[in-house]
């Protein structure tokens, strides 16, 4: 035991020291933390109608199954390793309890869990004024997704024994992942009626019925009876949960899966996946399925445009059109899910929402949500290659092709989901032609934001508090022509009609192209040296 906890000691010393050698990445953590201490307690309470606590209970359900469904689902293809290869080489070769060194496993990834969702924090604010809450309210939500998180990624692990199995093992164990959601979605629609609303259906999720399905609703129950005022409840519920982690943890150290090859012996394959995405390669084959050969070579480009040509290339390995793929069928299901939303709101209110509203509301949603998509981008990993700075070009050149497929990527993504969105609302075009410029303007900042951060703390901010930090920062440089837009908007005596919101959008796009070329160009030193 003691040189497990050597090892926990030394890393969060590690851990200390990097940010310490880094001035720039400790100034953006302790601004984030300052941030994040203000909003919970010097942020003031805005006065006024507080909004049904109902909406927050079933809020937060859904938040839970959509997390734990997600997670469950990637643990199948990926598995769930709780340890690194540093790991199975020191760790596993010393005379250590398998047992214990489990247990510094699941410790060491709570404590991750909780580092990875310290963002949540940046929504206290909006939290406990929309629902009249307090800050010790906030904190509690944030340690029970964190703690439901830790659950779920040990149940992962056992399940991802389970299903390697066979493929009809396989079968099951996801079939039984996907009824999770489609139970609790079955219960609420058989009490809805034949004519849902939004507001029956939120009723219907905050039912104390559901707090009774293991896990997640446990994980529901404990939450709100402590934040409501019942440490009894919420006791039994924790104990309920308690009781069925170390009831997973029996099953996992009871199957007759060898502990070391089957589970820690994932994680050579989670190293070998990180090494090869550095590359953009894929595992040895036999790994994946075989695909299908195509055309090879990069077919265009000359000097530093090769570099775009090549990543088109890339891309029609997962997609046959290149730029359309997983993201455009995400941000399509995002904004259709929204609509159906904000129709359901329509059909509880007197004046229902209009279908330029309705794409107006899908945008800011899509922007929002492509923050967290930009960072990880072709740029990103043809930085850590070694011809991208042998080539013989100038280092601005070379990091805009290298940057070009991500920031095109959000405009395709644009182009087909608000085209196909305005279609079925029959919506004004020259709204959802606004939509695309502002999603590709934005989609072009978030990027150049992810090469100012390389540029700065060097690594990207995709994850923690930094995260946040950096959207804000991101967000400010845009206010100059958030102004201009509303502006026009306030000018224009119709803004809703013919032309007008094409015109009203410009000053936005205009800046955010201008902003993300400035960015761009001032971190075009960025690979002028290896060691940045």
């Amino acid at each position: 035991m003691s040189a497990i906890l050597y090892i926990a000691r030394k890393q969060v010393k590690n851990t200390v020291l990097q940010l310490i050698r880094h001035p720039a990445r400790l100034i953006a953590v302790l601004a984030s933390a300052a941030l994040v201490f203000w909003m919970l307690f010097a942020m003031p309470a805005q006065p006024g109608r507080k909004m049904d606590f109902t909406v927050l209970q079933s809020g937060f359900l859904v938040w839970l199954l959509a997390l734990g469904t997600i997670t469950a689902l990637s643990s199948l293809d990926s598995g769930m390793s709780l340890f690194r290869m540093s790991d199975v080489n020191l760790l596993f070769v010393s005379p250590v309890s398998p047992k214990n060194i489990l247990a510094f496993g699941l410790v060491r990834q709570t404590g991750k869990t909780f580092a990875g969702f310290a963002f949540l924090l940046f929504y206290s604010g909006m939290l406990i004024n929309t629902f009249g809450i307090t800050a010790a309210d906030v904190v509690v939500l944030l340690l029970g997704t964190a703690l439901f998180l830790v659950v779920v990624q040990m149940l992962a692990l056992l399940l991802y024994c389970i299903a390697n199995r066979g493929p009809v093992q396989r079968a099951a164990v996801k079939a039984g992942i996907l009824a999770v959601p489609l139970l609790f979605a079955l219960f609420v629609l058989s009490r809805a009626g034949r004519e849902p609303s939004l507001t029956g259906i939120i009723r219907i999720g905050a039912s104390p019925i559901l707090d009774g399905f293991p896990v997640v609703g446990w994980t529901r129950g404990g939450v709100f009876a402590l934040i409501g005022g019942h440490p009894a409840g919420a006791a039994l519920y924790a104990a309920l949960t308690a009781a069925f982690l170390a009831l997973v943890l029996f099953l996992f150290l009871k199957s007759d899966a060898d502990y070391y090859e089957d589970v820690l012996g994932h994680a050579e394959k989670m190293f070998e996946l990180r090494r090869n995405a550095k590359g953009n390669r894929r595992l040895a084959a036999g790994t994946f399925r075989r695909r299908k050969a195509g055309k090879t070579g990069i077919g265009a480009g000359w000097g530093a445009s090769a570099f775009f040509y090549k990543h088109l290339r890339e891309a029609r390995r997962n997609s046959r059109f290149a730029l359309v793929g997983g993201s455009t069928v995400l941000l399509l299901l995002v904004n259709f899910g929204m609509a159906f939303v904000m129709t359901l709101i329509g059909r509880s209110n007197a004046q229902p929402a209009t279908p330029d509203a309705i794409l107006l509301t899908g945008c800011g949603l899509s922007v929002y949500l492509l923050f967290f998509q930009t960072a990880g981008g072709d740029w990103s990993r043809e930085l850590e290659k070694p011809y991208l700075y042998l080539v013989p070009e100038a280092p601005f050149p070379k990091l805009f092709w290298a940057g070009l497929s991500t920031v095109l990527k959000p405009a395709v993504d644009g182009v087909v989901a608000f085209s196909a969105l305005c279609a079925v609302l029959r919506a004004n075009p020259f709204m959802a032609l606004a939509c695309m410029l502002v999603y590709a303007a934005f989609g072009f900042l978030f990027t150049a934001g992810s090469v100012l951060s390389r540029r700065v703390l060097g690594g990207v901010p995709n994850r923690g508090l930094v995260m946040m930090l950096s959207l804000l920062l991101l967000l400010l440089v845009t206010a100059p022509g958030a102004a201009g837009t509303w502006g026009l908007v306030f000018l224009l005596k119709t803004p809703s009609a013919g032309a007008a919101p094409l015109l009203a959008a410009l000053p936005l796009v205009c800046w955010n192209l201008l902003a993300s070329l400035l960015l761009f160009y001032g971190c075009r030193n960025l690979l002028s040296s290896f060691e940045n």
